[in-house]
């Protein structure tokens, strides 16, 4: 086996870790953002959380649509 054909299972690997952590961060970095999310548009806890969800479920179509293309 050449060291090109061992390199891609370990690149594909790095890059999915990397993604999961950076995925885990984005919908932290979310809930952490609900009080100012709150103050700067004026609105309640449950019309944020409903904002966070629609954007965490376009992200996964998103993504499950650029692995389909």
């Amino acid at each position: 086996m050449s060291v090109e054909k061992e390199r891609i299972p370990i690149v594909a690997i790095i890059a999915i870790a990397l993604l999961t952590f950076l995925g885990v961060l984005t919908e932290t970095s979310m809930n952490v953002a609900f009080p100012t999310l709150m103050h700067q548009f004026h609105v309640s806890l449950a019309a944020v959380q409903w904002l966070t969800t629609g954007y965490l479920l376009a992200n996964s179509i998103l993504m499950l649509a650029s692995a389909f293309f």
